[in-house]
């Protein structure tokens, strides 16, 4: 009867940790901790005529999956959404840090090889400060972008 009691606490106690595994960062620990539940449900379960290691790691198994599938199946979705939307927030106020003042066509000099390719370029007007120093910055406000065609459109 005791061990009955055992197994009905130590299953509670699963539940409740794939349950608040949502609101962990790492849902590996809460994982672990059902297949360690499991296993020690599956060695005081064992049968006599069984190796009790081999039950226990076959009870570690099926706890930690079903912990698995809980927190996938019954994961907390909000909390994807609101670090996503806050994401999101600060690419957006980065790509609105600047704009496309011109653009155009023409043939510039490659940085890397030295050679004059054809290809196009932008200017974007930025705002960015750039520390320089311990206690000097450098604000930049503009920003040419060179794009050049790849050699098969030049010939």
């Amino acid at each position: 009867m005791p061990s009955k009691i055992l197994i009905c606490f130590l299953l509670i106690i699963s539940l409740l940790s794939s349950a608040c595994s949502t609101i962990q960062e790492n849902e590996e620990f809460t994982i672990a901790g059902a297949s360690m539940v499991g296993a020690g449900v599956g060695y005081s379960t064992s049968p006599k005529n069984l190796r009790k290691e081999y039950n226990a790691a076959a009870w570690a198994g099926i706890f930690g999956l079903a912990t698995y599938f809980a927190i996938k199946l019954f994961g907390d979705k909000k909390y994807d959404n609101a670090k996503l939307i806050e994401e999101n927030k600060k690419l957006r106020e980065m790509s609105q840090n600047f704009k496309y003042l011109t653009k155009g066509k023409g043939y510039f000099t490659d940085p890397i090889t030295g050679k004059r390719v054809k290809g196009t370029w932008k200017i974007k007007e930025i705002h960015q400060w750039i520390p320089t120093g311990k206690n000097t910055k450098v604000h930049q406000d503009k920003e040419i972008e060179l794009i050049k065609e790849s050699e098969e459109k030049i010939k």
